[in-house]
């Protein structure tokens, strides 16, 4: 997949717009200054293809010789811009590091510096298929499509960055099952996906990451082996590993839901923020799938009694994403209001109680 950087610069800050390639040369041709760069996504690896720039040829040479100057230690941490004239292209927050060898750019969203909320569709994996599920229900599964890839490429073509994709029957079989379907979407789209479901051994993790993962979500793994869970967030960050929270009557569910456990919600998330955690994904399981609206209650409570200032110990911001009962677009800007980080959408999606075009808009405004 190929995009455009259009970059201005100065002695105290870069800034880049990061949109598609059409789109951003004629923005350049318009500003008559900058430099652009066009690069195409391998997996998870941004590769520079060439240079555009609308000044004279020798400076654009400079340019690039700058960049190349620039290499490993050097980092662009950039922000939004706010430019008016700029407000309609999709511009995002992200990390680029210079490697001077091969002129080949790592990229990743800053979540630092990101702000709105994350909208987030979800695909949930049975034999290779995509379905949905009812209350956590695998007899109530329904087929919405036979090929996961078809319905991620419809994802980003309507300007979604971000997919939860979910493993349900490694979730029944406690092992990873189907990252074959993440090794194609992740191969063939620039999704960043968080991937979850089976997760229980550092194999597992190994296989999600090497077939494309941006991050993993461990629920159960998080109750029954918490060892094993703070290794995971000591080895690969709070960036990377998420705590997935799944509630049924305010206890944490695991297995898929198949099980209940005895612990409570909000300690269970507390005790973690205490390792270093920062996502927590949270499905109130009664309202999953069920279409009548996310549990704006339960995550005002999670948001409050998680607030730094009343856990033990020092610990940063949560970042909370809700997952579950999504069915209107109006439920999104009362979950951003909350102080929600993102929201996960599957069935108002599917059956069209959501439009693309309007998540789109959502996206573009926010």
């Amino acid at each position: 997949m190929e995009f455009f950087c259009y970059i201005l610069s100065n002695k105290n800050r870069t800034v880049l717009y990061v949109g598609k390639t059409r789109d951003l040369r004629t923005r350049l041709q318009q500003h008559k200054k900058g430099v652009g760069a066009v690069f195409t996504k391998k997996y998870n690896c941004y590769e520079l293809l060439y240079f555009e720039t609308f000044k004279t040829g020798s400076e654009a040479w400079q340019r690039e010789q700058q960049l190349k100057r620039w290499h490993k230690e050097w980092k662009w941490n950039l922000i939004k811009d706010k430019n008016p004239d700029l407000k309609e292209i999709k511009i995002e927050t992200i990390k680029l590091e210079i490697d001077a060898n091969n002129m080949r750019y790592n990229g990743s969203k800053d979540p630092e510096t990101s702000s709105g909320l994350r909208i987030i569709p979800a695909i949930d994996i049975i034999e290779g298929k995509c379905v949905r599920l009812s209350k956590g229900d695998y007899n109530t599964k329904k087929i919405y499509n036979e090929n996961p890839l078809e319905v991620a490429k419809e994802f980003e073509a309507h300007g979604i960055q971000y997919l939860h994709l979910v493993d349900l029957d490694g979730a029944k079989s406690k092992h990873i099952v189907n990252h074959k379907v993440l090794e194609q979407i992740a191969s063939q789209t620039s999704l960043k996906i968080d991937f979850g479901g089976g997760l229980k051994t550092d194999d597992d993790l190994r296989i999600a990451f090497e077939s494309g993962a941006n991050q993993i979500t461990g629920g159960s793994i998080a109750v029954k082996d918490p060892e094993t869970f703070k290794s995971w967030l000591t080895k690969f960050g709070a960036n990377k590993i998420i705590l997935g929270a799944d509630a049924k009557d305010e206890k944490v569910a695991v297995s898929g839901w198949l099980e209940e456990s005895k612990e409570e919600l909000i300690p269970f998330i507390q005790s973690y923020q205490k390792e270093g955690v920062s996502y927590v994904i949270c499905t109130d399981i009664s309202k999953d799938g069920m279409l009548e609206g996310p549990s704006f209650d339960l995550y005002r409570k999670i948001l409050e009694d998680c607030h730094p200032e009343l856990v033990e110990g020092e610990v940063g911001n949560l970042k909370l994403i809700a997952s579950g009962g999504i069915s209107t677009f109006d439920e999104l800007p009362k979950l951003a209001e909350l102080g929600c980080e993102g929201t996960i959408i599957g069935k108002a999606i599917y059956e069209g109680r959501i439009s693309m075009k309007q998540l789109e808009g959502f996206i573009l405004n926010n």
